[in-house]
């Protein structure tokens, strides 16, 4: 009897995950590429390669961001070893059909590790299905450019664009090459034009248009000089704002990327221009505090935090937390920090806070405080080996080894983490020498 429930147990996984696979390739056949994506994550809990697989859904849905967590993580444990996916691709494989074609030559291209044909040959195929192919046409550009073949480059892009006007990545292709042939005004104006049409872009749209838009400017900060790129004239600033108008999150992505460049005043220029409604808050004053942070403008972390608090926006006034103690400014991280612990919800939130704020009084040195809110971090999760460790490197530092061995022999035991345990070693030896 014990045989055959185990056996039942086995067909009946094989036929979940069977019928799974079947869902995943018939969404990818119909393009619907975010339904495919999350069919494909589900998958990947028991064939991992279909993790990767489920990026690349991503990355045509446009969904750049979560495209690189899910293939960086799959690469770096993959290190390098593509037999799985590739099988899984031949298996799979339908020339009849330009949707599959244009899929496998995007892994390809994407992966060139995948024992696959070339990219072209299946772009080329999936073109000779479907000339009206938006897809293939971008890769055909994006392809032709890497081999210097700009003029044809340009015409694959142009096509892409004319069959799918919000499709970022041929803008990126086309404003490249029309910068090899000369054509900057071109260029700059082609990346003007994705960031009006296209709801969503690529960080590659942003640092293009920045870096053939704008000038080199000299900013000082710390008395240190940093090249940051800002606009030499009003008027190019303006265009740039009433083209991103449109899409706010498109408009704050562009504040992020001036500010990745260390451009603050470019940043203020721009968040002074804009409005933030109920869609937008969250990042708005995040980015206005990550501004404030890093122009030693404190006026604009206050406002930042304040209106964070106001709007119940946790995780964003922890981030500017964070960033202030990756910058060892703990005076200012535990001072955020324990303005927003009334706004954490969730144990998760309440955890996180409490921790940070302890971690931040002990690197002050403020012990008796740093023990009081780690054990209030205690009080959502009695058993965090982290929290009980930390606790126990307090009283250590305060000479008490009494209670220093009491929290790390605790910690020592619920500790499930070979690096976690290398640190209450090294504490607990400290404390009995």
């Amino acid at each position: 009897m014990r045989k055959n429930i185990l056996l039942l147990a086995v067909l009946l996984f094989c036929w979940t995950f069977s019928n799974g696979q079947d869902k995943f390739w018939k969404l990818l056949s119909k393009e619907e590429y975010a339904e495919a994506s999350k069919e494909a994550e589900n998958l990947a809990n028991e064939e991992f390669d279909y993790l990767y697989l489920a990026a690349v859904c991503s990355h045509l849905n446009y969904d750049y961001d979560q495209y690189y967590q899910f293939s960086d993580y799959y690469l770096s444990q993959a290190q390098g070893e593509s037999k799985g996916l590739t099988e899984i691709l031949k298996s799979n494989y339908d020339e009849s059909s330009y949707v599959i074609n244009n899929y496998v030559g995007v892994v390809k291209q994407l992966n060139p590790s995948v024992e696959l044909n070339s990219p072209d040959y299946y772009f080329t195929r999936s073109l000779d299905l479907k000339k009206t192919n938006p897809i293939a046409h971008n890769y055909m550009s994006m392809i032709s450019i890497q081999n210097g073949q700009f003029k044809k480059g340009i015409e694959h892009a142009k096509k892409s664009i004319s069959f799918d006007a919000t499709y970022p990545e041929p803008y990126n292709n086309l404003a490249f090459g029309l910068f090899k042939t000369g054509d900057k005004e071109g260029a700059v104006d082609c990346l003007l034009q994705c960031l009006k049409k296209c709801p969503k872009n690529t960080n590659s749209t942003y640092m293009n248009y920045i870096q053939l838009a704008c000038e080199e400017v000299v900013l000082m900060v710390d008395n240190l000089m940093f090249g940051a790129p800002g606009f030499t004239k009003n008027e190019d600033r303006e265009v740039l704002i009433e083209a991103l108008k449109i899409y706010p999150d498109n408009y704050l992505s562009m504040v992020n990327q001036f500010l990745s460049y260390s451009s603050y005043t470019e940043a203020g220029l721009l968040l002074e221009k804009l409005t933030p409604s109920q869609e937008t808050n969250y990042r708005y004053f995040y980015l206005l505090g990550i501004l404030g942070i890093y122009s030693n403008s404190s006026s604009k972390v206050n406002l930042a935090v304040e209106s964070l608090i106001k709007n119940g926006g946790f995780d964003n006034a922890l981030e500017l937390g964070n960033e202030y103690f990756q910058n060892q400014q703990f005076e200012e991280a535990s001072k955020i920090y324990q303005e927003i612990v009334p706004i954490a919800i969730t144990s998760e939130q309440k955890i996180k806070v409490h921790a940070n704020h302890g971690t931040a009084l002990l690197q002050l040195e403020k012990y008796d405080e740093a023990i009081e809110v780690f054990k209030n971090a205690l009080e959502f999760a009695p058993e965090d080996d982290i929290t009980l460790t930390n606790i126990g490197i307090v009283y250590a530092l305060k000479e008490n080894k009494a209670k220093a061995r009491e929290y790390l022999e605790l910690a020592k035991n619920k500790c499930q983490s070979d690096q976690q345990m290398e640190a209450i070693d090294l504490w607990m030896k400290k404390v009995n020498e």
